[in-house]
């Protein structure tokens, strides 16, 4: 639904492309006796959507009014979302009848639509960044999960249907369409065609959870190229093109797009929808996905040495260096000085030698624990004991090598091992 329109003299709503006549409401008219009609927020082809007030309540609420009588597609979208009480989904308060027409109330949420959003991005010639992309992702697919659980289908998943709400909040809009897996006919097409799945598209076919992560995924190549993935000069041309043809990887269009993401993105849009990710799935991926956006550095991969040992000291250096490109190395002598170097600026994995003097590098673990300081340690000795190992295990550090044949070599599988999660396929 827009959200432009005005009110003629006398309050009546004036909606570009739409007769003013039944089913509008006039400014300052009370519905039900509790709500108090007010600006149009939007409408579209099934209804009007008013800011109003709940007088009884003394807050402001959103009323959907159809601009038929005895509409059963508003009663089943009122019905379907008083079921589906998530964050990520306006909670419905009412369900009435005005003058023979339908309505409902529901929160009223405030913010931008995720298109408006996104138009304004591009035209100051950005794009989204790939953390927000990953966060407004994530609620629309929990929102989904919500609803495909429930047994329904959204079938209009699309940047104007996703409202982004005060304090990060997500909110999936407009349910108009709603349904509980109804057969859709070719001659029955629901939903918007750039966004349309290729299992509904000239046949028959039921309307199922995976057409709406199909969506998904057209909006999330949206948001992260700033173009859809089909486009073409007729709307037969675009549809045929959903049907038949593979969507670009978004990485030719976007090299900041993580690898796994793209991948991701490109499952969401497969041909067939039983090999696509479900809505719950969808979201712990994409939340997974979001946790190593947010804990990725740039720059190169730190690695500390300590020990006091010179010679294994400068060996381990050496080693690393030479095997595993890209990695910067430093070394300490001890303990008091591993420290100082940590706070000077904290390693992303830090080779520790357990048996050294002043400082061993067990109180070491155990002082960097104190302070909560995150760094993936790997416990190096040449005579630990098992009780030694034990208490590394609760200090939290599970990687502990002896020294020996092959030590440099398992050591340097380590630092390989974090140097790719913390950038994987980067």
């Amino acid at each position: 639904m827009s959200a432009a329109a005005s009110i003629e003299p006398g309050g009546r709503a004036s909606l570009p492309g739409v007769a003013v006549g039944p089913g509008h409401l006039a400014r300052g008219a009370l519905v039900a006796d509790a709500f108090k009609i007010g600006d149009v927020l939007g409408w579209g082809g099934m209804g009007v959507v008013y800011e109003a007030t709940d007088v009884r309540l003394r807050r402001k609420v959103a009323l959907k009014i159809s601009l038929e009588r005895d509409d059963l597609a508003l009663r089943t979208e009122a019905q379907g979302l008083a079921m589906l009480q998530h964050p990520g989904i306006a909670a419905v308060h009412w369900m009435g009848v005005h003058d023979g027409h339908d309505f409902f109330v529901m929160e009223r949420i405030y913010g931008k639509t995720l298109a408006e959003h996104l138009d304004a991005r591009l035209g100051s010639g950005k794009l989204p960044e790939v953390a927000e992309v990953l966060r407004v992702l994530r609620g629309v697919a929990d929102a989904l999960a919500a609803v495909h659980e429930r047994g329904m289908v959204h079938r209009d998943v699309k940047p104007a249907n996703v409202m982004l709400a005060p304090n990060n909040r997500v909110v999936l809009m407009d349910f108009g369409l709603l349904s509980s897996g109804e057969v859709v006919g070719p001659e029955g097409l629901c939903g918007t065609f750039e966004y349309l799945a290729p299992e509904l598209i000239g046949r028959e076919g039921e309307a199922r959870g995976p057409a709406d992560v199909y969506a998904l995924g057209i909006m999330a190549f949206q948001l992260l190229t700033g173009q859809l993935p089909f486009e073409g000069p007729t709307l037969v041309n675009i549809l045929s093109k959903h049907i038949s043809e593979e969507p670009p990887d978004v990485r030719v269009l976007n090299a900041d797009v993580p690898a796994l993401l793209a991948d991701l993105v490109a499952e969401t849009l497969r041909k067939d929808p039983d090999t696509r990710p479900d809505a719950r799935a969808l979201s712990h991926q994409l939340g997974r996905l979001a946790e190593l956006h947010r804990t990725m550095k740039t720059g190169p991969f730190r690695v500390l040495v300590v020990d006091d040992e010179p010679t294994m000291n400068k060996m381990m250096c050496l080693t690393i260096k030479a095997r595993i490109p890209g990695c910067a190395v430093a070394s300490a002598a001890d303990g008091e000085k591993a420290l100082a170097e940590i706070h000077r600026e904290l390693p992303d994995l830090m080779v520790l030698d357990l048996h050294m003097p002043r400082m061993s590098g067990m109180e070491l673990c155990m002082h960097l624990r104190g302070l909560d300081v995150q760094t993936e340690i790997v416990a190096v000795s040449a005579g630990a004991q098992e009780q030694d190992v034990e208490v590394l295990a609760r200090l939290g550090v599970h990687r502990f090598e002896r020294k020996g044949d092959n030590f440099l070599e398992r050591v340097c599988g380590h630092v390989r091992n974090a140097q790719a999660a913390r950038n994987p396929r980067r």
